[in-house]
């Protein structure tokens, strides 16, 4: 098999899948037809490959609206050209009334179009593959005198399809005369033009196409190497007994006179067989371009039918009404740069529209050739070096933040041992200062304690002159100052032996659940009657009961201190214990406020300190709201002055609810 026709049947193959889905797929909406498409191929290879991907096609899809079929004639030589009708016969009798059919290569359209009858005729085609000029099938079958060279044998495709259905046909024309004269600007000193086709229908075609013209050049002596009589070491004979000044014409090598099959390795054999410099080679198939010859005149072997699948849509939907596409593949001038410079061939001798295959880059088309990759070369060159000095500058700039870490935990290791040489210091002061706080409490409480012996003597002697003076007025007067300043000690030594036994854990509190609404309702009516006559003690909570555990003799204790420290500023008005929840339902809110002279702001900073009173004329020793403070406080409240209001003083303390 020769490089074109390994192009031709991928490239062909690939046309006429795309074309039988973009059908398929028209189909599909069809639900009550299947409609076969039956595809005959001349050669078995491309049955094979178009087989399996068209058949994979349909079954992904899992569309059974459209079936395509495949078969092949095997027709790669002229050996069975005799059962070639007869092939052809029984496809379409095994496939009767087909849809469509679509016919790949020479051997298969020849064949199709020597049947005659109107079945044959009305079928639509679609032709794929095909030469636009073919030889008749002749009626002897001694393929060593088919087509002898009489031109009524060789006819156009386009003729014969006027008696047939055709819609589509893709046509590969060889230009014969256009290499000739191609042969005779470059190498006008030419007497012979050898010619090599194989053993095949398209090698004969290809033969008959240089025995249309070869009566044009009458002053060249034609030689025709043909694969029908030879095999491929008497062609290669043929080649190597040439006489000079002969240039040799390609046209295919695939199959020889014994059957034997060749691939692209054929041009190779040749090539070899003789020195190209000696034999100048042209083609006009493609065969032997890039490695055996210098070029020629040639089909593109791409097609210019971009819309083909769209034909096949528009056409079986408009049921074969639109106007049939007949193409031919453009041509163009190949040539190897390579043998060309060997043959000592320039450029300005070929013609301007000219591709070349194997070039020899300069600079200048170097760039031009490779511009894109040497772009991209340029790109991941650019980069890799834009890598490698971010990661230089990333090594450095962690190597100073290293060189920062580690000066950074040198000197966070010596504000470590700083503050723990602080904190081992500041535990000896905190100790230091218990110790002392202990020193203080015990030192108080003993005093308070002696203290209050003789005291407690002192304030019982003086009640008893006191009552021992009363007819004396004067002498009643001072035993009356003495015994009542006697009572403020006492309360002054009362109030600092209890916060010194709270503070220091002596004092035990008696934890009950009370409620503590009903308990100080009760609290507030008992001491009604110990008010001034101007001054009214009141209760009020907007809520029915509020339980909570505390301990109930310290809170009356507590309640009492403010109740009667609200007595002594308040000379007439109101008086009033509120009882209360936050919003957060977590704390008990009592309060005790007053309409009296309230709390200057000089003092309201210091107000719970010890011996702090609001009044230094008001009687007292200034220790009942720091016992308050510290009974609260020890039962998990606090206590504080309400700044916001106006009317006089308001104390606030507050106790969990557990």
């Amino acid at each position: 098999m020769t490089m074109l026709k390994c192009y031709h049947r991928i490239f062909q193959s690939v046309v006429l899948l795309f074309a039988l889905f973009a059908v398929q797929e028209l189909m599909a909406d069809d639900e009550t037809k299947v409609r076969k498409i039956l595809c005959i191929s001349s050669y078995g290879q491309d049955a094979h490959y178009i087989q399996e991907e068209m058949f994979s096609f349909v079954t992904s899809t899992g569309n059974s609206a459209t079936m395509p079929v495949l078969e092949s004639m095997d027709s790669r030589s002229l050996s069975n050209i005799s059962t070639w009708q007869q092939t052809m016969r029984d496809i379409l009798h095994k496939h009767p009334d087909p849809d469509a059919i679509v016919l790949l290569g020479n051997e298969a359209v020849i064949t199709y179009f020597s049947m005659s009858g109107e079945p044959y005729q009305q079928i639509p085609l679609y032709i794929l593959q095909c030469n636009s000029k073919l030889a008749c099938l002749p009626v002897s079958y001694d393929i060593t005198s088919i087509a002898a060279g009489k031109h009524g044998d060789y006819r156009s495709v386009r003729e014969m399809m006027k008696d047939y259905n055709v819609r589509y046909a893709e046509l590969t024309e060889y230009n014969v005369p256009a290499n000739l004269d191609l042969i005779q600007r470059l190498y006008g000193h030419t007497n012979d033009i050898a010619v090599l086709t194989d053993n095949s229908y398209t090698g004969l075609c290809m033969q008959q196409a240089v025995k249309e013209v070869s009566d044009r050049y009458g002053k060249w002596n034609f030689h025709y190497i043909d694969g029908r009589r030879l095999d491929m070491q008497q062609a290669l004979d043929a080649i190597s007994g040439l006489p000079y000044r002969t240039v040799l014409l390609l046209g295919a090598w695939t199959v020889d006179k014994s059957g034997a099959n060749y691939l692209s390795n054929a041009v190779y054999a040749f090539k070899n067989v003789r020195s190209y410099v000696l034999l100048p080679v042209f083609s006009f198939s493609r065969m032997g371009v890039g490695y055996w010859a210098i070029g020629g005149y040639m089909p593109r072997m791409t097609s210019t039918q971009h819309g083909l699948s769209d034909f096949f849509k528009k056409d079986f939907a408009s049921n074969m009404k639109e106007e049939p596409r007949i193409s031919v593949l453009p041509m163009e001038y190949v040539f190897d740069e390579s043998m060309l410079k060997s043959m000592e061939i320039s450029k300005e001798e070929l013609p301007e529209e000219s591709l070349y295959v194997n070039s020899t880059l300069t600079g200048t088309n170097f760039f031009a050739e490779y511009k894109w990759y040497i772009l991209l070369a340029g790109c991941v060159l650019l980069l890799l070096v834009g890598v490698v000095v971010g990661t230089v500058i990333y090594s450095l700039r962690i190597s100073r933040l290293r060189d920062t870490l580690q000066a950074s935990e040198r000197q966070l290791q010596k504000e470590k041992e700083s503050l723990q040489k602080s904190e081992h210091q500041l535990r000896i002061a905190k100790e230091r200062a218990e110790e002392a706080g202990r020193a203080k409490s015990n030192f108080i409480s003993n005093m308070s304690h002696e203290i209050r012996t003789p005291l407690n003597s002192i304030v019982g002697f003086s009640q008893v002159v006191a009552e021992m003076a009363k007819n004396q007025s004067e002498l009643s007067e001072y035993a009356n100052i003495v015994w009542h300043n006697s009572e403020v000690l006492v309360k002054l030594i009362d109030g600092l032996l209890e916060v010194s036994d709270i503070q220091s854990g002596k004092t035990q509190f008696d934890i009950g659940r009370v409620d503590v609404v009903s308990f100080l309702s009760g609290v507030v009516n008992t001491m009604q009657a110990d008010m001034k006559s101007e001054v009214s003690l009141k209760f009020a909570s907007p809520l029915d009961s509020l339980e909570l555990s505390t301990d109930i003799h310290r809170l009356i204790q507590v309640v009492t201190n403010l109740i009667q420290n609200a007595s002594k500023f308040t000379e007439q008005g109101i008086i009033c214990v509120t009882v209360d929840r936050d919003p957060a339902n977590t704390m008990a809110l009592i309060s005790v406020s007053d309409t009296g002279c309230g709390v200057s702001e000089d003092i309201r900073s210091v107000l719970f300190d010890r011996f702090e009173k609001n009044n230094e004329f008001v009687q007292g020793a200034g220790m009942g709201l720091t016992v308050c403070q510290t009974i609260i406080e020890a039962l998990g409240g606090r206590i504080w002055l309400d700044e916001s209001y106006n009317d006089g003083a308001r104390f606030v303390f507050s106790l969990p609810l557990r």
